[in-house]
């Protein structure tokens, strides 16, 4: 039963149009990512036992990134993880992520102002690399709006 419904999302989500099926997937590879726990992935047990603190792996076919998580925590800050996905759009919507995610820590950073000219470098850097997409590439919506200020 469990199958045939996810076969009838799967189709159901084909047929919207791209922005739709775009927040399909960002809603559900959110949830996914936040649902997975160590004990029910046999691989990431298996992980646990080879990879070791300040080692550096590879994340290859990353996919949203559940190993390239729980990899990084394996790691530690000493450490480095190579995280690839040959899948255009499951990069953006990680990398989206990724992007939001440092926006909102650069803003809270920056809270007392004390940071403001680190800020505007970086933002002036992230605005040359979104220049270079094309304008109607859905990836570049995402690019503008990464380092832009929370509204206060």
């Amino acid at each position: 039963m469990r199958a045939s419904i996810k076969g009838l999302a799967n189709a159901l989500v084909g047929r919207l149009p791209e922005p739709a099926r775009r927040a399909a997937r960002r809603v559900y590879y959110g949830r996914m990512l936040d649902a997975v726990r160590e004990e029910a992935q046999v691989d990431l047990s298996l992980l646990k036992r080879v990879v070791r603190r300040g080692d550096c792996v590879v994340d290859a076919g990353a996919s949203i990134g559940l190993y390239t998580k729980f990899l990084s925590a394996l790691v530690g800050p000493e450490g480095l993880v190579y995280s690839v996905e040959p899948v255009p759009e499951t990069f953006y919507e990680r990398n989206r992520r990724a992007l939001e995610r440092m926006g909102k820590e650069l803003t809270a950073w920056n809270k007392d102002k004390r940071h403001d000219t680190s800020v505007q470098r970086i933002r002036r850097e992230m605005t040359a690399v979104c220049e270079k997409l094309p304008a109607a590439d859905p990836a570049r919506a995402t690019c503008d709006g990464a380092l832009v200020p929370a509204k206060a």
